[in-house]
């Protein structure tokens, strides 16, 4: 049966069939698919762009500048005997923890397109420097859902600490020799930082839409697939399929770019940090701003506000 689907002229039936539906799909529903796409600009506008551009600046200028190769002399000793790679991957591990995905492994493919690292050195990077930020972990996870910045500190810590371990794991990984810290790039030779800095932000921008154009078109996708009922029957079969280890699908719904917050839930990031700092934000007499990190939303709470807030505050 495998064989049969992977044959090239059932495979690019497939694909042409599969091209085809979705353009009848597109003529049938159009204000669907507008609708759809509109989503997936949203979430690249207030999401993606502002959260990745920036990193992906940085990760850039630190490849091209030298930045990458003056850190990977320091950290030589510590990176080839724990993570058995050159000390220049130790900038991928830490632009990946503090700017989160995709940050670490673009840092990575960028090491190794510039010589910085080998091929088996950036596949053992990239199952350990691809992380999430503290951003979301600290922002949406720690103080947005658990209401509290000691959890979201606890669940970054284990979230590095678990990065640091799979690294360990893999540094069994592939074969070759560790690449020296001090390895000096050719490419990097008479540029000035402003041509450095000019690349590093085209490139970044063009990244940056190459992920937002993959957005808005798998968003429309998969609103047209819920549209015509595929990922419904296919749910159906799958319950059908696994009904015996019991699996039970009760609903399906479409998905889109929503965001659940509310001025209700961030007055609980609010509440965390504390009585002395509202306290603080009390005595300025401004009113202050607090943004959802997930989908950068404005909520702004009074002076008025941020008193029977600290009243509810417990610590």
């Amino acid at each position: 049966m495998s064989r049969i689907l992977w044959r090239p002229r059932f495979r690019d039936g497939a694909f042409s069939l599969g091209v085809g539906l979705m353009i009848l799909s597109l003529l049938l529903l159009p204000k669907q698919s507008i609708s759809a796409a509109g989503d997936g600009v949203q979430l690249c506008l207030n999401v993606i762009l502002p959260s990745l551009f920036p990193f992906f600046v940085l990760s850039t200028l630190c490849v091209d500048s030298g930045i990458i190769r003056a850190l990977g002399t320091l950290m030589q000793p510590l990176m080839a005997p724990l993570f058995r790679v050159g000390g220049c991957c130790a900038g991928a591990f830490l632009l990946g923890i503090i700017g989160g995905y995709p940050v670490g492994a673009r840092t990575a493919i960028s090491l190794y397109e510039s010589g910085q690292c080998s091929r088996d050195e950036a596949e053992r990077l990239l199952s350990f420097c691809n992380n999430s930020g503290p951003a979301f972990i600290l922002g949406v996870v720690g103080a947005g859902i658990f209401s509290s910045s000691k959890a979201g500190l606890w669940l970054y810590g284990a979230h590095v600490a678990a990065s640091i371990l799979v690294g360990i794991v893999f540094r069994f990984y592939g074969k070759g020799t560790v690449t020296s810290g001090n390895a000096v790039l050719p490419s990097t030779h008479n540029r000035s930082l402003t041509v450095i800095f000019i690349e590093a932000v085209k490139n970044a921008f063009s990244s940056t839409l190459n992920i937002c154009a993959f957005v808005i078109f798998f968003t429309v996708v998969i609103r047209l697939l819920f549209l015509t009922g595929v990922i419904t029957h296919l749910a159906m079969l799958l319950s059908t399929l696994l009904g015996n280890l019991g699996l039970e699908i009760t609903d399906t719904m479409p998905t889109r770019f929503y965001c659940n917050c509310s001025k209700e839930r961030v007055e609980k990031a609010v509440i965390s940090v504390g009585k002395k700092e509202i306290q603080d934000m009390i005595d300025e007499g401004k009113d202050i701003e607090v943004k959802c990190h997930f989908c950068n939303t404005a909520y702004k709470y009074t002076v008025d506000e941020l008193k029977d807030i600290l009243k509810r505050c417990k610590r």
